[in-house]
């Protein structure tokens, strides 16, 4: 499996796939993450860092946006999946669960220039979640999967987002 990555907002029902960085899809849709464009460069200008730089004000803004409710997901080949939220309970576990039925059966993300992208896991995928409290749980893609689904979600490649 390659690697992938996706922002998920359960209250917008979003689920948007990240084609470069977390904090790129940040920096290039702030509105979408309840930021302005001057919150973050306020953000950076505090560190002494570059917008876009992955250091501490990357931390700062993607920690906010897990805050604001956003979970923020990633997948490297040959290791587990990671989860980052507010807060590991059942209650992200079910509002996880229809990402981990899509991913299983192959998530066909919609292309900005046509055609989809696939991602797919298979049922005993790792899956690491922690929280901002540094609470982690190990689970698996199909125990996730099992859960009772609570959301919907619509999923999005964030060059989309510009179309």
């Amino acid at each position: 499996m390659t690697a992938y990555a996706f922002w998920i907002n359960p209250s917008r029902g979003l689920a948007i796939y990240v084609s470069i960085h977390h904090i790129n899809t940040i920096l290039d849709n702030p509105a979408l993450f309840s930021f302005t464009r001057k919150e973050l460069e306020n953000i950076y200008s505090q560190h002494g860092e570059k917008i876009g730089f992955e250091g501490r004000a990357r931390e700062a803004i993607m920690r906010n946006a897990i805050l604001r409710g956003w979970i923020r997901i990633r997948k490297d080949p040959a290791r587990p999946v990671i989860i980052e939220a507010a807060k590991v309970d059942n209650k992200l576990m079910n509002t996880l669960c229809p990402w981990a039925r899509a991913i299983l059966s192959g998530l066909q993300i919609p292309l900005p220039g046509g055609g989809n992208l696939s991602v797919k896991e298979s049922l005993y995928t790792e899956i690491i979640m922690g929280d901002l409290m540094g609470q982690t749980i190990k689970t698996t893609v199909k125990a996730l999967a099992s859960k009772d689904c609570t959301s919907s979600l619509q999923y999005l490649h964030d060059r989309s987002l510009y179309a």
